[in-house]
């Protein structure tokens, strides 16, 4: 499928919710023709004592079935319904959580709180329909059971008065015992159906996403031989042979230098003609595109914002739904740089190595071509750091050099690097080009056909081949840059427009190698990450059941554990009034009566526990638990999404939040039901046997021996299940946000296999669960069988009444099955609780930023900051990024010491979230919410429509407002460029009145024209306003009134641009060698 065909959150909820109940219900698959084959041989028993009347019950059980099949059709419709609010709400969860850094930094927390637990209440409500038709199918499933023994008994009576036959107790046990055995494997298949109906809705949900349209690659390979001559060319190198860079010595960058330049192939890497492509069916966003990339050359890709790179880097890879023309591939092992870096919750390490064979001399080499070494060395694990969810624990520049060094370390044949410097300060960057893609660098060393797709126009001369793109979605110009450069057409237009001197950098320079680098950062946050999943596994004490009952509300637990009672009271009364009316011998119709009221009684009380338990209690629980998950994750600190994993987070809001929405209200119920029909049967027996209740303490040893042994074993099965799943939804989770490098890099048959071990993986606790249940059932059986002998033995040898036997039969009968119902509910019931545990221990360690002491916070005024000025005074802090000043403007890292002052207030006596909303940002990584155009561009609600059309208007986006003007549509963010998004950005901020703007890389990925359009709107909207800028293009900050210079977290410099430049500073030195470099 094609990267933007479908909903990551619908998939997820495929591969977790919908398969869930696909296995659940294929485990009961047997038990309905089981079942069948028992009713049959039930009601011919039956036959043999009441005649015609044992037609009663399947009359009744026809009824019930075809009700129960109606209802499960409805349920089906319900249920997708259901799901639907269900995807939407863990889709926007997600989202925010994997951009919660530019959440909080836009003030979105409270915001994105309340759209979340408004989502939440949604579901539940949905939820309502389904959960009312599965009080109803419970209705109808325990009909059957409860109401055929009074119609039986009714037509026997009826018939016995015309024959003149006694109503003997022999007949009334006898019928009892074969009624049971009829009516409740009606009761499990009627209960069956239901799940059954869901398991075929997942199926049609599930094979609809698996027949959506598949992406047709008609990409054309037409040499197979290039990696042979690859390694040859690699094998012959001159002077220093990379196989002579020996891992006993360091290598250094300087050696780059002495590597042979490679001569120019003249053969085609990539070829396209009359190419066509498009996101949308009969709307191309590139047309007419007639393309030769030369071989094992470096062919930079050129353009304004929005003019199709990104899209054409797409169709190279085959990611295009709709394109027309021939496009050919020299080899189809591609190797992908992405803009925005993919990174697993890996080591550093592993994403480096990918699934590629680890050599330790090509990776050494790597890491120092791409300026990662000292990188290496700050991080507390060098290389085994792992990397964190998304590339959390490292800084921009090192995930982009990480993500660079992947595609290197590859060695494919063809390279893409979709504008790959972001991030990257002057130095870096020209290290990184010349040591790379340089004259002498590593691709150039491989035979590598390289496509750099950029907005940096000033490093055009260094290439072999340039294409430029335009507005129109044409290739105005393409050839060599010396040749485009030389005339007076649309590259040269670009390229002067920049207003910079170009100065050759192919060949290095000593200085560079030395001069100080901005981009030797530690990683922001020692990742270690935790098993949240496991977190509470063990901790179902009565506590945890004391949380979930307080969710609940006491006041609620009252009429349900009355109404369990009365249900328990109501179906194991009814078999003692059958005793006494079969004593009695009577054939009126008062008996009769009373017994009907009883098991009509009995069916209520079970119909409005049911109510009672699935509508009202697994509502206000999964409302007050969601909340309390919602309300730590969505506070918690920054450092805690660097060290959790996400898979795990996903699994609280998704599994888990499901195990409290369904299996533990259904195991509750059932436990509650259970344990009372089981007490009121143990009392029946106890009177109708005395002699056997004096086994009950032996029994009861018996029973705890064998439910330590299996809920111990099931419970941790359950848990190991659990556990088991988290790896496999961070890999799926993960997949699907790196789809396309995965498929660049022809690595999907490995990830594929990896997911089938890991499916394997999380399947064997299920396996091994049920067998230990089989072995329950088997074991309970041998239980129940020696009770009964002991029964019958007891009333052989004493002569008892044989009424009360009978009656103590009945009861051992439907005992035994009641028995194993519970100990293995238990564990469901435990697993299920398992999941409040977790959300409780999450709640309760999770730290908060909210936590302060209330008596020392203060609030400002509403003009507050009046005057925008900020204040560092000794500030230290943990960690050392250049962004790391930005996260303590906001609060979202904490000082060791030393404090920041705006407008002379402490901001630690200030809350965090006030300070959010009254400062103004523009985050690196543009961050949009699930709704429409307004939410997006004004997610505050301060602004009218007339300005935010004007805001658009201004960055140059008006195109995207429809054209009635209805700002309430929804938005998708996917049309959009990054540079349009980045764009995007600035209008949300021109809209958002602050004294105080900060800017994160803001113009980092758009081209020098969107740049200077950006930077004259800065400078006339925010003219007035403090802004503070973190920024590697030098020359857009060179008219600010300050410029502080960080050094491996220090503070090196702070002075005016003037002054800097006026006397040999660092400052100076990277300004001069930027303005060289471009």
């Amino acid at each position: 499928m094609g990267i933007g065909d479908f909903d990551n959150a619908a998939a997820v909820t495929l591969m977790s919710a919908d398969t869930e109940r696909i296995i659940y219900a294929l485990r009961q698959m047997h038990e309905v023709w089981a079942n069948i084959i028992e009713v049959g041989l039930a009601t011919w028993l039956l036959y043999t004592q009441v005649g015609f009347a044992c037609f009663a019950p399947l009359v009744i059980a026809a009824a019930c079935g075809t009700a129960s099949i109606w209802l499960s059709f409805k349920a089906n419709v319900q249920q997708r319904e259901w799901m639907a609010v269900i995807q939407k709400r863990v889709a926007t969860t997600a989202a925010t959580f994997s951009a919660i850094k530019g959440v909080k930094m836009l003030g979105l927390t409270q915001k994105l709180f309340k759209t979340i637990h408004a989502l939440r209440l949604t579901e539940l409500q949905s939820a309502k329909a389904f959960r009312q038709i599965e009080v109803v199918t419970a209705f109808f499933a325990f009909l059957p059971e409860m109401i055929s023994p009074v119609v039986t008994f009714a037509i026997f009576i009826n018939i016995a008065n015309r024959n003149g036959e006694a109503f003997a107790s022999s007949v009334v046990y006898t019928s009892i015992s074969t009624l049971l055995l009829e009516t409740q494997p009606l009761t499990q298949l009627f209960q069956v159906i239901p799940q059954l109906a869901a398991a075929v809705g997942s199926f049609g949900r599930i094979s609809n996403f698996l027949d959506s349209q598949s992406l047709v690659d008609k990409r054309e390979e037409f040499d197979f031989n290039v990696i042979a001559r690859i390694e040859a060319s690699l094998a012959s190198a001159d002077d220093i042979k990379l196989k002579d860079l020996k891992h006993s010595r360091e290598i250094k960058s300087s050696d780059f230098l002495n590597l042979p330049i490679m001569p120019l192939v003249n053969e085609i890497g990539i070829k396209i003609q009359g190419g066509a492509f498009g996101w949308i069916e009969n709307r191309h966003t590139l047309h007419h595109v007639d393309l030769e990339f030369p071989k094992s050359q470096l062919t930079m890709v050129i353009g304004p914002v929005a003019s199709g790179k990104s899209t054409l880097c797409n169709a190279i890879l085959g990611e295009i739904p709709f394109s027309e023309g021939i496009m050919q591939l020299s080899s189809s092992q591609i190797a992908l740089c992405d803009q925005t870096p993919f990174l697993t919750n890996a080591t550093v390490r592993e994403n480096i190595v990918g699934s590629s064979v680890f050599d330790d001399l090509w990776y050494n080499t790597v890491i120092e071509a791409v300026s990662l070494r000292q990188d290496l060395k700050s991080l507390p694990f060098g290389d085994q750091t792992l990397a964190g969810a998304n590339g959390l624990g490292l800084s921009g520049g090192q995930k982009q050099r990480v993500s660079i060094a992947r595609a290197v370390y590859s060695r494919n044949s063809i390279a893409l690097f979709d504008d790959v410097f972001n991030g990257l300060d002057a130095t870096t960057k020209q290290r990184v080009f010349n040591n790379i893609f340089g004259a002498r660098g590593l691709l150039r060393q491989g035979q590598v056909t390289v496509i750099l797709f950029t907005n940096d126009v000033d490093l055009i001369q260094f290439a072999d081949h340039v294409v430029a793109l335009g507005t129109t979605g044409t290739v105005i110009e393409q050839g060599c840059p010396d040749l485009l450069l030389s005339t007076q057409g649309y590259t040269q237009r670009l390229v002067t427009s920049n207003l910079k001197v170009i100065e050759n950098i192919s060949e290095g320079s000593a200085e560079a190698a030395s001069a100080p680098s901005a981009t030797t950062e530690s990683n922001e946050q020692a990742i270690t990450v935790p098993d949240i999943t496991a977190e509470g596994n063990n901790n179902t004490d009565l506590s945890v059941y004391w949380y979930y009952f307080t969710s609940i509300g006491l006041f609620n637990m009252i009429p349900y554990l009355f109404l369990a009672a009365s249900f328990g009271f109501f179906y194991s009364f009814p078999l003692v009034w059958l005793s006494w009316w079969s004593e009695a011998n009577k054939k009126n119709t008062v008996y009769l009566t009373v017994y009907s009221i009883f098991q009509l009684l009995g069916l209520l009380s079970l119909t409005l526990l049911a109510q009672h338990g699935l509508n009202r209690m697994a509502k206000k629980s999964g409302k007050n638990l969601h909340l309390r998950l919602l309300k730590t994750a969505m506070f918690a600190p920054l450092n805690f999404f660097h060290t959790t994993d996400s898979g795990s987070i996903a699994n609280r809001f998704s599994q888990d939040i499901l195990l409290i929405d369904t299996e533990l209200p259904n195991a509750l119920m059932n436990i509650a039901a259970l344990i009372f029909m089981m007490l009121g049967q143990a009392i029946i027996i106890a009177i109708a046997s005395p002699y056997l209740a004096i086994s009950y303490p032996f029994l009861i040893g018996i029973l705890y021996f064998i439910q330590k042994f299996y809920l111990r074993t099931s419970r941790q099965l359950r848990i190991l299940e659990l556990e088991a799943k988290s790896p496999l939804y961070t890999h799926f989770l993960e997949t699907l946000r790196g789809l396309r490098t995965i498929r660049a890099f022809n690595w999907v048959a490995i990830n594929q296999e990896l997911n089938s071990k890991l499916l394997d993986t999380s399947q064997r606790p299920i396996y091994l669960l049920f067998m230990v249940q089989q072995w329950l059932a088997v074991v309970l059986n041998l239980v129940t069988t020696a009770i009964v002998i002991i029964l019958v033995g007891v009333a052989t040898a004493t002569r008892s009444q044989h009424s009360y036997i009978g009656l103590a039969l009945v009861n051992l009968m439907s005992f035994n099955n009641i028995l194993k119902s519970i100990v293995i509910l238990w564990t469901t019931l435990e697993t299920s609780i398992g999941s409040v545990s977790r959300i409780k221990t999450f709640s309760e360690t999770t730290k908060s930023e909210t936590e302060a002491s209330s008596q020392d916070m203060i609030g400002p005024s509403e003009i507050w900051p009046q005057h925008g000025v900020v204040e560092f005074k000794d500030a230290w802090a943990t960690y050392n990024g250049k962004s790391s000043l930005i996260l303590t403007l906001f609060r979202m890292l904490d000082l060791s010491q030393g404090g920041i002052f705006i407008d002379n207030i402490d901001i630690t006596r200030i809350p965090r979230e006030q300070i959010r909303s009254c400062l103004n940002a523009i985050p690196q990584e543009p961050f949009f919410l699930k709704g429409t155009l307004r939410d997006n561009l004004d997610p505050h609600g301060v602004s009218e429509d007339a300005s935010l059309i004007k805001a658009l208007e201004m960055v140059s986006l008006k195109s995207i407002i429809p054209s009635t003007n209805n700002l309430d549509c929804e938005m998708d963010a996917e049309v959009l460029s990054h540079g349009q998004k980045q764009l995007f950005c600035l209008a949300r901020a021109i809209v958002r009145p602050a004294k105080i703007l900060i800017m994160d890389e803001a113009t980092s990925n758009v081209d020098q024209e969107t740049d200077a359009l950006m930077q004259g709107i800065i400078r006339d909207v925010f003219g007035g306003c403090t802004i503070i800028a973190v920024a590697h293009r030098l020359n857009t900050i060179v008219d600010f009134d300050r410029i502080a210079l960080f050094d491996n977290g220090e503070l090196m410099e702070c002075d005016s641009p003037a002054n800097l430049l006026a006397r040999p500073s660092l400052f100076k030195k990277l300004y001069e060698d930027q303005q060289l470099n471009y």
